[in-house]
C-alpha cells in the first residue's frame, strides 16, 4: 500500500489532484485511515490513475472524463510517466 505522497510520485498525479478526485468520487482511494484522515493506494489502482492522467493531457476535462470514467481508452502516453515503483517492475 502507497501513502498518497508515494502514489502521487508513482502516478504523476499531485496530492492535490488526488484528494480532489476522491472528494468527486472520480478515484478513491483503497483504505483511508478513519483517525487521520490519511488516503493509501494499492498498486492495482496505478494504471487507473495513469489512464485519467493521460487523459488530461490528451485535452480530456474533469466533467468529460467524470462521465465516461473508463468507458473507452485514451490514447497511450507519448511521455515517460514515473515508473519508478518496483511494484510494477
Amino acid at each position: 500500500m502507497f501513502s498518497i505522497g508515494e502514489f502521487s510520485k508513482i502516478t504523476g498525479l499531485t496530492v492535490k489532484t488526488l484528494r480532489f478526485y476522491h472528494e468527486e468520487g472520480l478515484s478513491t482511494p483503497s483504505f483511508v485511515d478513519m483517525a487521520t484522515g490519511y488516503r493509501h493506494y494499492n498498486v492495482d489502482q496505478i494504471e487507473t490513475a495513469r489512464a485519467i492522467l493521460n487523459c488530461f493531457i490528451h485535452g480530456e476535462t474533469f466533467l468529460d472524463w467524470s462521465n465516461l470514467c473508463c468507458e473507452a481508452p485514451c490514447p497511450e502516453p507519448t511521455f515517460p510517466v514515473a515508473n519508478n515503483c518496483p511494484a510494477l517492475h
